[in-house]
This record gives structure tokens, C-alpha cells and sequence, in this order.
């Protein structure tokens, strides 16, 4: 998940940097993608040290594969949600920003 909020972030830099003369919609959204980064890794930041034991008593905790879920349809929503992910672009939320709170 890091490796993919980490390109999001980059690309909405990279946009950032690129697109300003875009509209005021383009830029809302932009804007909201990085606030949607920023807050994941915001997130992350909150529990940096973890220590082993700590790591496999929330492994345990979790449902997973492992033990008790389908290993095809694991498969098939982890791979429907990184593609999802890596989908995600200012463009692709244009239409939702007047429906979203923005970001100050």
C-alpha cells in the first residue's frame, strides 16, 4: 500500500508542477489527491516502530487467506485494488470535487 500511495503522491506533484495553468477543477483535484496521500501516509507515520511480536499479534488478528478466506477471491480483490490505485488521477476525480470537502 506505501509503494502505491508513494506514486500517488509523486504523481500528484509531478501534475502540480506541470498543469498550472489547468482550470480551477483540475487543480481542486490535484490538490485533493495529494490531501489523500498526505493523510495515508500521515496514517502510516502514527505507528513507525513496530516490533516483531507486535507484527505477528496483529497478523493474527487479521483475516487473511491463511486462514479463513478463499484464496482465489483474496487474490482477485487484492489485485482489483491496486488496479484501482493505480487508476486514480486528477482527471478521474474531477467530476467528484464539488461533491468533496477541499482540502485547506
Amino acid at each position: 500500500m506505501r509503494k502505491y500511495v508513494e506514486i500517488l503522491n509523486k504523481q500528484a506533484q509531478d501534475l502540480l508542477s506541470s498543469c498550472e495553468q489547468k482550470s480551477g477543477d483540475d487543480l481542486k483535484a490535484i490538490k485533493r489527491i495529494k490531501w489523500i496521500a498526505s493523510s495515508f501516509a500521515a496514517k502510516e507515520t502514527e505507528n513507525t516502530i513496530l516490533h516483531k511480536g507486535d507484527v505477528n499479534q496483529i497478523k493474527e488478528g487479521i483475516r487473511n487467506q491463511k486462514f479463513d478466506a478463499d484464496e482465489k477471491l483474496y487474490r482477485q480483490l487484492m489485485s482489483e485494488n491496486e488496479s484501482c490505485l493505480r487508476k486514480v488521477s486528477p482527471h478521474s476525480l474531477v467530476r467528484y470535487v464539488s461533491l468533496l470537502e477541499s482540502p485547506e
